[in-house]
């Protein structure tokens, strides 16, 4: 049975709700309020505080183009990357022809009727040296911006020669296979190949994870100095915004967490029913926001967008309540549960719009 991996507004590889048979990508809404945060307010020289941390984001995701701004943030510049992401496709179908010791599964190479390793072999397709320069040379540029940030600069400085490492054993291994070699040496290559490749990815991902959890640091402390000058700006209503945003999207994290655990049954109800009063705090403030013209023209915030966050927010807070009355009944809990983190995602896009 697959399993969903949940939207999170800071993580990139989000907590995964098991039971269920959807698979969502965490890219669609990883880039939540991360992607977003700093947007809002600039700081006096100009620069996003954000963008050199949405630029790590697309370092993380492989992604086909990466962002990133001067050490002034005065410009961006597109350092195209499109051919990366075939080393995650790659490393998953790797790793599934292979044993424990990454040595590869004969029975899985040679599968019949459609020899395997020849289907796979339109997966695979080889990482251009324009990519792996461009990634380097993205880095670089991220790694100048300001602010700077020493931990996540320091990790994100490792990622070119681990790229380089893995995009070489990938490619050394495509063309094994491609030119049938396997099949003259009897995949006696073919244990060293798929090894140094299995590794070298894991290494990249390794980096990626030291990378990504440094993002999510400096990203709440980015998002608390935000929630500070709204409410030093007097910024009402924008500070309604994030209040609901962030309720929302910590409800749903802690249930799926909970659930993952093995823990949601023997969640307190009454502290979930605590929690989704004072999200109908949040969400309350935010309609009385909606219905100020005077703080909205003064904010240049428009009425629609607060209004479909707060009622976006009003429909979790429905299912979050039958969520409590169904904590001991775990096929019904998943199912409201899986309902709450689809409405989290669409909460987080009309946050977006919001802030952005």
């Amino acid at each position: 049975m697959k399993a969903i991996i949940g939207v999170s507004l800071a993580l990139v590889f989000s907590t995964v709700l098991s039971g269920c048979d959807r698979l969502q990508q965490a890219r669609d809404s990883a880039a939540s309020a991360v992607t977003q945060a700093g947007q809002a307010m600039q700081n006096k020289a100009g620069v996003n505080p954000a963008d050199k941390m949405n630029g790590y984001l697309d370092v993380i995701e492989l992604a086909g183009s990466i962002r990133a701004g001067d050490a002034n943030g005065n410009r961006q510049n597109h350092f195209l990357t499109h051919t990366l992401s075939r080393l995650e496709q790659s490393n998953d179908m790797i790793a599934e022809m292979s044993n424990a010791q990454g040595e590869p599964i004969r029975s899985k190479v040679f599968s019949m009727p459609n020899h395997g390793i020849s289907v796979s072999l339109k997966v695979m397709s080889p990482i251009s040296s324009d990519s792996v320069s461009n990634y380097a040379e993205a880095i670089k540029t991220l790694r100048a911006m300001q602010p700077a940030y020493p931990k996540a600069d320091e990790i994100a400085g490792q990622l070119p020669a681990a790229l380089q490492a893995a995009a070489q054993a990938h490619n050394k291994l495509l063309d094994y296979y491609k030119s049938e070699a396997y099949k003259l040496d009897d995949l006696a290559q073919a244990k060293t190949l798929h090894r140094d490749f299995l590794s070298a990815y894991a290494a990249l991902a390794a980096l990626n994870e030291q990378l990504s959890a440094e993002r999510e640091i400096v990203y709440a402390q980015m998002h608390q100095q935000e929630l500070a000058e709204l409410r030093s700006s007097g910024q009402k209503a924008l500070l309604s915004v994030f209040e609901t945003h962030d309720a929302a999207t910590a409800l749903v994290e802690q249930m799926i967490d909970l659930h993952n655990k093995g823990q949601l049954a023997r969640h307190p109800r009454e502290q979930l029913s605590q929690q989704i009063d004072r999200l109908e705090q949040f969400a309350a403030q935010t309609e009385a926001m909606a219905n100020d013209p005077a703080q909205l023209k003064t904010e240049d915030l428009k009425q629609y967008e607060l209004e479909n966050l707060a009622r976006e927010t009003r429909m979790l807070i429905v299912q979050a309540r039958l969520l409590e009355r169904s904590l001991s009944k775990s096929g019904q809990a998943l199912q409201y549960l899986e309902r709450m983190d689809q409405i989290r995602g669409t909460i987080i896009n009309h946050y977006n719009q919001i802030v952005s």
